[in-house]
């Protein structure tokens, strides 16, 4: 039941408690770095890939000339990201009521209420954006990409955008003979595997990420 408060007693309010829930970000900041130079204007961006090889020049005779060689083809793709939008109502009962931490007497005029709670309100949407993009980057690193499922309101579905990296199967991906938790599993043969399928490319081993 909750307490009723006597206006003829004195009131203090002792402490304010409110959890804060740390931003991570980790995924989104280190292997998905951005700036302002990479926000488009357009509803639609174009993406082109182009394999390379480690092929080197042939020897020839001398009265052969030259081999032909083949020119790389590559591949271009359309992309479609979904919208984000969030909206939160600032009514008239928002600004008459005390807010989280407020004294109890004297509190703050509406003016003064509705500048904290459009800070508030923005530093919530910011944080959930934030929280989108990490999940985005989370879901490409591990499953090759993402699917944004876009809502009409709040229950409602419509449609779903895929983006991902490649079609089908992979072969950057590698998959362990064993657990390394059973008989037989070869962590460390593991690693140094994966290790030399990125140094046969040219790429550098530098992070090893590990989850439950």
């Amino acid at each position: 039941m909750p307490a009723e408060l006597n206006f003829f007693d004195t009131y203090t309010l002792m402490a304010v408690y409110k959890r804060v829930v740390p931003k991570k970000t980790f995924f989104r900041d280190r292997y998905f770095p951005t700036s302002d130079e990479d926000i488009f204007a357009s509803n639609k961006v174009l993406t082109e890939y182009m394999d390379g090889d480690q092929k080197m020049a042939a020897f020839v005779a001398p009265r052969v000339g030259a081999i032909p060689m083949e020119r790389m083809g590559y591949e271009i793709h359309e992309l479609e990201p979904a919208f984000i939008g969030m909206s939160r109502e600032l009514s008239t009962d928002d600004l008459t009521k005390r807010g989280f931490g407020e004294a109890l007497y004297p509190g703050m005029d509406e003016a003064q209420r509705a500048a904290r709670l459009l800070a508030d309100d923005m530093n919530d949407m910011e944080n959930r954006i934030a929280r989108r993009e990490e999940w985005m980057a989370a879901e490409t690193m591990i499953g090759n990409g993402c699917v944004m499922q876009e809502y009409i309101d709040g229950a409602t579905k419509g449609d779903s955008l895929v983006v991902k990296f490649y079609d089908g199967t992979s072969d950057h991906t590698y998959t362990a003979s064993k657990k390394w938790n059973e008989n037989g599993g070869d962590f460390w043969g593991d690693v140094k595997a994966m290790c030399r399928m990125l140094s046969a490319r040219g790429l550098p081993a530098k992070d090893l990420i590990l989850g439950t």
